[in-house]
């Protein structure tokens, strides 16, 4: 079993420190982990092009046009089982690096119904189709981190990403307060981060 964090926040800082304690409770679970700072890659938004859609109707793969590092995540999150998303809260919502992301791996390249068809289209024009991998039955969880005591709708919009490729929701956490996790009493941070990884091994128990 592979499974990959991604967290979105500022490097060593506390959507690293989470994801890597949810990491570590799969690792505990014999999966294999791989950690990934988003903000580290190159990402260019998606432009509505479209050119992912045409290919699949006419018996492509639906790989993106755009030439960033985009693959490279894709390549990642295709071959995992579990996908762990760690993104900060800054203005009571889903940071814009999460919903670039989301633009490229959760549109309609990325749709189980659409891929199911553009697989009978293939078939039919004898040519390679799209990705089966994308099909792929996939566990994932949400950690959000930051922002305050007002409502936020960081867990919803986390969880939108799980629509298109029909993926099993098994965690979905929100911490305020992101400098709490690392400042804080000391015994309420350690409790959280266990928390966090206890949680990751439930999970995968089940």
């Amino acid at each position: 079993m592979k499974v990959i964090a991604i967290s979105g926040g500022s490097k060593n800082g506390s959507n690293d420190s989470m994801a890597k304690e949810a990491l570590m409770g799969a690792a505990e679970q014999g999966a294999e982990i791989e950690f990934i700072h988003l903000l580290d890659l190159n990402l260019k938004p998606c432009t509505g092009c479209i050119a992912c859609v045409k290919s699949l109707m006419s018996g492509g793969n639906g790989d993106c046009v755009i030439k960033d590092d985009f693959k490279w995540i894709e390549e990642k999150i295709l071959d995992a089982d579990g996908v762990i998303f760690a993104m900060p809260i800054f203005e009571k919502g889903a940071p814009g690096i999460f919903r670039l992301l989301q633009d490229r791996l959760c549109g309609p390249a990325h749709d189980t119904g659409i891929n199911i068809i553009a697989g009978k289209i293939a078939a039919q024009m004898g040519k390679p189709g799209p990705d089966p991998r994308k099909l792929k039955k996939k566990a994932v969880s949400y950690i959000s981190i930051g922002g305050s005591d007002w409502n936020t709708s960081a867990s919803c919009d986390m969880k939108l990403s799980a629509m298109s490729g029909m993926w099993t929701v098994i965690d979905d956490e929100v911490f305020p307060w992101a400098k709490s996790i690392i400042v804080q009493d000391e015994n309420v941070a350690i409790k959280e981060h266990a928390d966090v990884r206890e949680s990751e091994k439930g999970k995968l128990e089940a």
